[in-house]
Formats: C-alpha cells, structure tokens, sequence
C-alpha cells in the first residue's frame, strides 16, 4: 500500500507541475516558484491557480489527504480541471 500511496501523491503532484509549468509559459516567467506566479497570473487564474495548489501539491500530494475510496475519479476529475485552465491561460 505504501508504493500504492507514494505513486498517487506523485501523479497528482504531476498534474500540480504541468499547471505551474502553464502558468510560467504564459507569463513568459523563469521563476518557478508557485507562490510569486499565483500573484502573478491575473484574476480569475490567480485563484483556479491558488486551488490547484491547495488541493493536489499541498492536501493530496504533501499531506496524502486525497480521496483513497474515489481515487481514479478524483484523479481525473483534477486532471480536466488542470487541462481547462491550460486551455484558458493559452487565451490570455
């Protein structure tokens, strides 16, 4: 179970790095740091970027509080979330 645990943390702290990696593209920044590109990145994005943070770096991939009963729903669930905000940001 353990291997299990690490390999979701890792796949939703994946879809965490593609939305950073999105949000650097489109504000055409070379720092990563997460907390300076939410400040960055005009409303609403700053926001949706704030809740993926929140959610798959901090609750689900650091804390390993993500759904474990509804795991591949919640995954790709977050995964169209991560998908329309990269689709939105390539619009601004």
């Amino acid at each position: 179970m353990l291997v299990k645990d690490r390999l979701y943390r890792q796949a939703f702290d994946a879809l965490f790095h593609v939305a950073r990696q999105a949000a650097m593209t489109a504000l055409a920044a070379d720092d990563s740091r997460w907390g300076k590109l939410r400040r960055t990145l005009p409303k609403p994005f700053s926001e949706r970027f704030r809740q993926i943070i929140s959610t798959l770096h901090i609750t689900y991939s650091y804390d390993g509080n993500y759904p474990k009963d509804q795991v591949d729903e919640e995954f790709y669930h977050w995964q169209n979330k991560v998908s329309q905000f990269i689709q939105d940001l390539e619009r601004i």
